[in-house]
């Protein structure tokens, strides 16, 4: 256990220097590596961050931030097929006060119903609900 929590918190100097904190939401935004994920459907793109460990070469392990976020501090098992869910449903936070250990199920209805499930509401209702919430 005192190895695990040594390269956490070695990790997580490396981490906290790509960090852009969003007063507004208390989102902690990162601002390493990003990695395309997906056209959404409302035609955006999609990104994730990722970051990459240093190895001697440039093959070393790519982790996503957000697991990885979870993995430091909520003591999350990365080698889980759980997500790791947003409260804040930005895929570029990884404030561990945001994020959440769910099955693809419960994501789905944390979308559903904060309203941005496309084909339950309609192209037209979600754009205008991302509007008025201003959810990124």
């Amino acid at each position: 256990p005192n190895e695990t929590n040594e390269r956490k918190a070695w990790i997580f100097t490396k981490i906290n220097t790509k960090i852009l904190f969003d007063k507004e939401t208390g989102c902690w935004l990162w601002t390493g590596v990003k990695q395309f994920r997906r056209i959404n459907s409302l035609g955006e793109k999609v990104y994730r961050g990722v970051y990459q460990e240093y190895t001697g070469t440039r093959n070393g392990k790519k982790h996503i931030i957000s697991r990885l976020s979870a993995w430091i501090f909520l003591d999350f098992d990365m080698s889980s097929d759980k997500l790791i869910c947003h409260t804040c449903d930005n895929p570029m936070c990884w404030n561990p006060a945001h994020l959440w250990v769910g099955t693809n199920a419960e994501n789905m209805a944390d979308c559903k119903r904060k309203g941005r499930f496309i084909r339950l509401l309609g192209r037209e209702l979600v754009v205008n609900t991302r509007l008025v919430k201003k959810v990124p």
